[in-house]
């Protein structure tokens, strides 16, 4: 068989991480050499990063934000995306090594019952009143950029 397209959902989730580098690089031979398309599914966002060309973030089952992997990550244009980033445990080193980490607040609501309005907006640190009554439409803010935010484009940093 040579598929055209590979639907990879959490391919790599709870393997030893030496075994995890081997599947990545088969993706990635693959992908080079029969030019395949991958969906790849994962919560792991250092794989999904080092794998992919886009990115496409959801929550509550809604894509938030959709754009080129790197641009994506160097600037979140949903604060979802940006309080995702911001919860991946990574060492800074200074004069000691440290780890940071900054979990996202507040209680995920249930996705059979979302709040009204922006779905993210109970633990959106930028929610103002129309967060909580009009939910955000998915619109392009770049070339190849969409964001369902109210704000978005954020100014750059």
């Amino acid at each position: 068989m040579q598929p055209d397209m590979l639907v990879c959902d959490e391919p790599v989730a709870s393997l030893d991480v030496s075994i995890q580098a081997q599947i990545i690089n088969l993706f990635l031979k693959l992908r080079r050499e029969l030019g395949l398309t991958m969906l790849f599914i994962s919560h792991d966002l250092g794989v999904v990063r080092h794998l992919c060309d886009r990115v496409a973030i959801m929550y509550l089952g809604r894509i938030v934000e959709l754009g080129a992997t790197d641009a994506v990550y160097a600037a979140p244009q949903h604060p979802y995306t940006q309080a995702l980033l911001d919860s991946v445990p990574r060492l800074v080193l200074a004069d000691d090594v440290t780890t940071v980490f900054r979990p996202i607040a507040g209680e995920l609501p249930s996705p059979l019952s979302p709040p009204p309005g922006c779905h993210f907006h109970l633990r959106c640190p930028l929610a103002f009143a129309r967060c909580r009554e009009e939910r955000p439409a998915l619109r392009e803010i770049g070339v190849g950029r969409l964001s369902a935010c109210h704000l978005a484009p954020f100014p750059a940093a």
